[in-house]
């Protein structure tokens, strides 16, 4: 298969997306109520989480892929590119350690899930050959909106995905 870069990118986030929608947990509504790909400017936590998703769009989770750029030569005829691959998770609530719970049970999950595809003989994707090379990741904050009463959890999951393509003369 070859890839230019913007197809690439796309795929795996499609495919990282659709592994989270395939979790038995990850995947119900009423655990993790969005599911997306692909940045948007609002979504910078000094511009507030809560101006990116509407409230009844949380918990969230957005995929994003920011900027490929490392690529090294594999065999004669294929390239290992390296993504870095962030999910976002958004989660709101007006209790404190409930919210936290809540984040934390969400960020585990989505650790292991992507825990799982570090073996090199699991793809992320029936047409992508590519697995989870480095280590899983996550860094969390929270931030109080007095004027709403809530607290908002702000959650940046990394890790890099290496994924094998064809190479074109």
């Amino acid at each position: 298969m070859s890839l230019d870069v913007n197809n690439l990118v796309e795929s795996v986030e499609t495919a990282i997306v659709s592994a989270i929608e395939a979790d038995d947990w990850l995947g119900d509504a009423d655990n993790v109520t969005t599911v997306q790909r692909g940045l948007q400017e609002q979504l910078f936590p000094d511009q507030g989480a809560r101006k990116a998703l509407r409230p009844s769009q949380l918990p969230a989770i957005r995929v994003i892929i920011e900027d490929p750029k490392t690529t090294t030569q594999f065999t004669t005829r294929e390239i290992e590119n390296y993504l870095d691959v962030t999910c976002i998770t958004i989660n709101r609530h007006k209790d404190l350690e409930t919210g936290r719970r809540n984040s934390c049970e969400i960020t585990g999950r989505l650790e292991r899930l992507l825990e799982k595809q570090k073996d090199s003989s699991c793809s992320i994707a029936v047409d992508i050959t590519g697995y989870i090379g480095q280590n899983v990741r996550t860094e969390r904050s929270v931030r109080y909106e007095p004027g709403v009463g809530f607290y908002t959890w702000w959650a940046e999951t990394t890790c890099t995905v290496h994924v094998i393509t064809n190479y074109e003369d």
